[in-house]
């Protein structure tokens, strides 16, 4: 028991680090950017965003920071700031559910908020390769565990400030937790699958 528990223990901390690893290499990648005043090389992580949903997110990663949850909407001609990802016409904010903002939160306070993604993915990847366990061999758990770890599309993903990684973050948690609620029977199981997939969504 005490050996399975611990080869479990070793697997997770395995796959989350690869995930994380995974995450980092792509991030770390040298692209060309073309700005209007200079073309340069740079680390596809430090990529300015590149879809809307971005600067949605951002926002609201900073408004939480500032310990709000609006700010007040534009004053010089307010229609040049709509869009469908930000309110602004009492108020401006993000038009999204908080997870993703909140999950941003503190990577965004230390200027990092890439790494939020990049640990989201690991953790995921980990409670994927626990869900998996509890429906099949551990071997065969395993191998699931590591191709989503390794997988080059949520490498790429992590890099890109969306809500996929805090949402499949949430939705891996609810997996988990789903089929340890319907092995044990256990009300705590069933709190926390519901819980996550409210976050989720």
């Amino acid at each position: 028991r005490f050996q399975a528990t611990a080869s479990c223990i070793a697997a997770c901390c395995l796959i989350a680090s690869l995930s994380v690893l995974s995450s980092y290499s792509v991030g770390s990648s040298r692209v060309q950017y073309a700005s209007l005043l200079q073309k340069r090389d740079i680390a596809f992580a430090d990529l300015p965003p590149a879809y809307h949903d971005e600067y949605s997110y951002l926002l609201q990663a900073r408004t939480f920071l500032a310990a709000r949850i609006t700010y007040p909407p534009m004053s010089v001609r307010p229609d040049l700031f709509h869009q469908m990802h930000v309110l602004n016409e009492h108020r401006t904010v993000s038009r999204y559910f908080p997870l993703t903002g909140l999950w941003m939160v503190p990577f965004v306070a230390i200027d990092q908020p890439v790494w939020g993604h990049w640990l989201a993915g690991g953790i995921a990847s980990m409670f994927f390769y626990l869900a998996m366990r509890q429906i099949a061999k551990p071997r065969a758990a395993f191998v699931g565990g590591l191709l989503i770890s390794l997988s080059p599309g949520l490498a790429v993903f992590s890099n890109l400030l969306l809500a996929h990684h805090p949402v499949m973050l949430a939705l891996s948690i609810f997996t988990w937790s789903f089929f340890r609620m319907m092995s044990t029977s256990k009300f705590a199981y069933a709190l926390l699958s519901g819980i996550a997939l409210a976050l989720a969504m």
